[in-house]
């Protein structure tokens, strides 16, 4: 199971990035004037649920790929040593473009804040907000938290571990928001209050999904559903939330919405038999999926002169239009970026000259 590929999860994978694409590409047109009686809390809608099926995804896909892994010799190390290769090297690249950028629009980074950048250290910056350099990278300083932690669970027995790694989050986002924890000024206690938001408990929601997955598939009573139906079924659980939210129903219910717009994708998807079919889509679904961390850190760069360039030649208007063109360049240059810059240093640093797709 270990080397066996999802690909409804590498589409589901594709689609949580383009979520985010459409809220960043959303948030730009409102800003501009050009979406009008659309809050941009509801373009949040849109890159929250993508940004915690990625949380789900990754505690799904860290115990798919590493259950049988748990008390064996050297675990954690290759574990850490694989995800580090498989997260930094992309990441400092796009936050050395971006400084890059700054200095060249008179406003480079202050070293320390960099450094913390290239670390995946969580820190307040000058705005008051805990962001890196490159503000996309906030995602990642949790993606890493969570690793660590799962890597040390790898030095024990598989429900020792996961069940440590499972009662560590809750017990942390407990004391940092029950009351206990009271925020004081400075660097430590604001890195608590940030690995204590709750949404790191997505994180644990993919470990259970991801045991579940283990356990069904031993026993062959996987979910008796293709690749397209999975699919079908996490959009019909993204598009019910996004429309239950911007009908304005019952709000003090939308946390539980939430909860079953972003963990019912994944439970489609991640618990779906997906019988090998010559379906003519899958090869696309799967390159996307591939190419999905790509595409969410080069979007970053390509949104602000997409949408410069589309009010040069159409003006304020179209809006819809503009997030489908987004969503479709985001995409190619998310391939491309995948293509010829992500899948050959993850060959070179895991010392693979297969060219094999990376789906961990």
């Amino acid at each position: 199971m270990a080397s066996a590929r999802i690909d409804s999860i590498q589409g589901l994978r594709a689609t949580a990035a383009l979520l985010v694409v459409v809220d960043h590409s959303m948030s730009i047109m409102i800003s501009k004037g050009a979406l009008l009686n659309i809050d941009s809390n509801f373009a949040w809608l849109f890159g929250g649920i993508g940004v915690k099926i990625f949380f789900l995804i990754s505690g799904f896909i860290m115990t798919v790929t590493t259950h049988d892994e748990f008390a064996a010799p050297n675990a954690s190390r290759h574990f850490l040593w694989k995800r580090l290769v498989r997260i930094a090297p992309m990441y400092w690249i796009a936050t050395t473009l971006y400084a890059a950028r700054l200095y060249l629009q008179g406003a480079p980074p202050h070293l320390v804040p960099l450094i913390f950048s290239f670390l995946f250290v969580p820190y307040r910056n000058e705005l008051g907000t805990m962001q890196p350099v490159y503000g996309l990278g906030w995602t990642l300083n949790y993606e890493m938290f969570f690793y660590v932690l799962f890597g040390l669970a790898l030095q024990f027995r598989i429900l020792s571990g996961m069940s440590g790694v499972i009662a560590s989050l809750i017990g942390l986002v407990l004391i940092v928001n029950s009351g206990i924890f009271v925020p004081a000024p400075g660097f430590a206690p604001s890195m608590l209050v940030f690995w204590g938001d709750p949404i790191v408990l997505f994180f644990a929601g993919g470990i259970l999904i991801g045991a579940l997955r283990v356990r069904l598939a031993g026993s062959g009573r996987l979910l008796p559903i293709g690749i397209y139906t999975a699919l079908a079924g996490a959009l019909a659980c993204i598009l019910a939330y996004i429309v239950y939210m911007f009908a304005g129903l019952s709000a003090n219910q939308s946390f539980n919405w939430e909860i079953a717009a972003c963990a019912g994708p994944v439970i489609f998807c991640g618990l779906a038999v997906d019988p090998i079919r010559n379906e003519r889509l899958r090869p696309l679904l799967r390159a996307l999926g591939d190419a999905s961390y790509s595409t969410y850190l080069t979007h970053g760069f390509l949104i602000g002169p997409g949408q410069r360039l589309w009010f040069a030649v159409f003006g304020p208007r179209c809006a819809a239009h503009f997030i489908l063109t987004m969503i479709i360049f985001c995409s190619v240059v998310g391939l491309v970026s995948y293509r010829y810059i992500e899948k050959p240093l993850l060959n070179i640093l895991r010392g693979k000259n297969s060219g094999k797709p990376q789906t961990t």
